[in-house]
């Protein structure tokens, strides 16, 4: 298995995920602004990393492919029709922890969005994890994220 299979909980406040770029790591955090303790972690190749409560709720993400790697020049619209909710992770996944899945990183400059794709299958459903963060699903799967504000 090397797909990030997930189901969509209901949309809360303190399961709301904001992003954040931090120029002097390199490193894009989407993160939680509760904070509570983070039971697991999953990664993609050691470029993307997930934190995960005991609830199995995802908790935050942080991104370790600089922004000097982004490819520019894109267009990339931001989706009206996404639907709110949180991201839950199977055991699963947990339990497989590492996954080996190609990254894509694309940053449109103009509208300040930056879309995160992995593996090969396309979108199909956009989850709003706050104003400023989409997740991207195929099916159960988790394919993507976009972000926007960031810089």
């Amino acid at each position: 298995m090397n797909k990030i299979r997930v189901l969509i909980g209901p949309s809360k406040d303190e399961d709301k995920l904001y992003p954040r770029y931090d120029r002097e790591s390199d490193i894009l955090t989407i993160t939680s602004v509760v904070t509570s303790k983070w039971e697991y972690g999953i990664d993609i190749n050691g470029n993307m990393v997930f934190d995960i409560d005991s609830n199995l709720v995802l908790r935050n993400v942080d991104l370790h492919i600089g922004k000097k790697m982004w490819d520019t020049g894109i267009s990339q619209l931001w989706p009206q029709n996404a639907t709110a909710g949180c991201l839950i992770f199977s055991y699963e996944v947990i339990e497989k922890k590492s996954f080996n899945i190609p990254i894509n990183v694309r940053y449109d400059n103009i509208q300040d969005v930056l879309r995160v794709d992995f593996g090969i299958e396309q979108k199909s459903r956009a989850i709003l994890l706050s104003e400023d963060c989409i997740a991207l699903l195929s099916g159960d799967l988790l394919v993507g994220f976009l972000v926007k504000s960031i810089l």
